[in-house]
């Protein structure tokens, strides 16, 4: 087992401590170390077709998603311990940077393969117990968020390369990079979803402050998504292209909580109703990396990534 599954473990035991009114913490996840699964393009699979990295890691915990890129990024790329290690096609490349500890991740959006208007995601995320089975699991579900005082995801950033061609001329061209977190309300009739994502830097120069995801908005589902922005919200600044890396501490509860209590009626579908009730919900997975439309061309390495609850 993974250093990852036995922190995840003594998490959702700690459940016990709190009803009790003691306060601790745990280390829900603290992130990918050397080795990723390979996730297919389609995220419907639900299923790995490769490992990455340290031949001496067997079952990763972690893996990286390459939605809505045209192409498969290949998996067995297999190096030994302490070595570098990388994969790529003409569109993304993962790579691990062994001295620094950290995650690369490229894309290339100029060349024309990507549809205008539509994404292109590289994410790295940990695996949980519901999404990819009979796979060591990276991150348990968290307490209910009415019992949490403190949700900390803490990580280094550095946005090292950043070009954005217009190479679309009806639909957005950009590069952003995201911290969020998925959440799962186990109350409902329905179960719900919300992916709670932070946006570090948008290159438009875009400050979001609670824009609820257009393509969540109109879908008739129990699925919800809502962007926040850095530097308003949380009050730090974002990372400066070619600026060197930058270290975030956020405490995400209270945002999730204001997030809960607008008990948001979606525009599109105004009888798909968020649950405002703190105790139904549970942080049950994350993602962080890179998001691209039309001609952007980022580079960003990520590292230390951890998230931890208290209560």
């Amino acid at each position: 087992m993974s250093p990852s599954f036995h922190r995840a473990v003594l998490a959702a035991l700690a459940c016990g401590a709190c009803t009790g009114g003691q306060a601790g913490d745990a280390v829900l996840t603290d992130g990918p170390q050397a080795a990723l699964h390979v996730a297919p393009r389609d995220p419907a699979l639900r299923r790995f077709h490769g490992v990455d990295g340290d031949s001496s890691q067997k079952s990763p915990s972690w893996y990286f998603a390459q939605w809505g890129i045209p192409e498969e990024l290949p998996g067995g790329v297999r190096t030994a311990p302490g070595a570098d290690w990388e994969v790529a096609n003409p569109h993304a490349r993962v790579a691990w940077l062994a001295q620094a500890r950290a995650y690369e991740l490229a894309q290339n959006g100029a060349m024309g393969a990507l549809p205008c208007g539509a994404e292109e995601n590289l994410f790295l995320a940990p695996t949980t117990p519901n999404d990819y089975p009979r796979h060591a699991v990276g991150m348990l579900p968290s307490l209910p968020l009415s019992q949490l005082v403190r949700l900390e995801a803490s990580f280094g950033l550095d946005v090292a390369y950043e070009r954005v061609e217009q190479r679309c001329l009806t639909a957005p061209n950009y590069a952003a990079y995201a911290v969020a977190l998925v959440l799962t309300d186990d109350a409902t009739p329905e179960p719900q979803t919300l992916f709670y994502q932070v946006m570090l830097r948008d290159s438009r120069g875009l400050a979001v402050a609670k824009r609820w995801c257009p393509g969540y908005e109109d879908a008739d589902s129990p699925v919800f998504c809502v962007d926040d922005s850095l530097a308003p919200v949380y009050g730090q600044p974002g990372p400066v292209v070619g600026g060197g890396r930058r270290a975030y501490v956020l405490d995400l509860l209270p945002q999730l909580r204001n997030v809960l209590a607008t008990r948001h009626a979606k525009s599109g579908a105004p009888a798909r109703v968020l649950d405002g009730d703190a105790s139904h919900w549970h942080v049950t997975g994350l993602y962080y990396g890179q998001i691209i439309m039309g001609g952007a061309v980022p580079t960003s390495r990520w590292d230390a990534y951890s998230l931890r609850e208290s209560w």
